[in-house]
């Protein structure tokens, strides 16, 4: 089951990271789907022909195929995901209305991931992250204690996750669908902007510096 805690903490960083948590969590949604591809590969042809010296060179070979494989099993999951995804958005700003685009994104982003981490078509991804856990779990002693560790992160991340608002980090802003101007550094710190008389806003001490580089890039 430590598939289905590592899906559950994606979703939850996705949550709090829409940007970063949803590419993070591709990537390794889909290498996951890769390496259950070319284990099952690795098993079978040790079933027919017996291990051999030249296994491991020929999960190397065909790797890159591997990936593209898997890269093609995620598009043609895609348009599903991305449907769920914008149905979750359009969902949360009926209830909350358009002033909770940030939250509405990424509820959305999130929902993008569940689909692909623990929706239709995601076994082989879990299952190669369980193969993962068992190889650290060797014993039944190790093993308890990684399922309760993946477990307690995936709460955890959770439950930090609800509470957080999300920050859409690397992108320009959390405004959705045109994402402009700076990160919510200004909105995390409300307390610095105009607290002392005279004192420059946040935003202008973050843009000024970014207008000079842009002027002197071509120098």
């Amino acid at each position: 089951m430590a598939g289905l805690a590592i899906m559950i903490t994606a979703i939850a960083l996705t949550l709090i990271l829409p940007v970063a948590g949803l590419v993070v969590s591709l990537a390794v949604i889909t290498a996951a789907r890769a390496a259950d591809r070319a284990g099952s590969a690795l098993a079978a042809r040790r079933s027919e022909r017996g291990p051999k010296a030249s296994d491991l060179l020929m999960v190397a070979i065909t790797a890159p195929l591997d990936v593209v494989r898997a890269l093609l099993t995620e598009a043609l999951m895609a348009p599903l995901a991305f449907a769920c995804g914008a149905v979750v958005y359009i969902v949360t700003l009926v209830l909350h209305g358009p002033s909770d685009l940030p939250q509405a994104g990424a509820y959305a982003a999130a929902a993008v991931v569940a689909w692909y981490g623990i929706g239709p078509g995601s076994g082989k991804p879990r299952r190669q992250l369980n193969r993962m856990a068992g190889m650290l779990a060797r014993t039944p002693s190790t093993a308890v204690v990684t399922a309760l560790a993946v477990w307690a992160l995936a709460a955890a991340l959770a439950i930090f996750a609800v509470e957080q608002a999300p920050y859409y980090w690397p992108a320009a802003a959390p405004h959705l669908p045109a994402l402009h101007g700076w990160p919510l550094i200004s909105s995390h710190l409300p307390g610095l902007n105009g607290a002392l008389p005279g004192a420059p806003r946040i935003s202008s001490l973050l843009t000024s510096p970014a207008h000079w580089l842009l002027r002197h890039a071509g120098g």
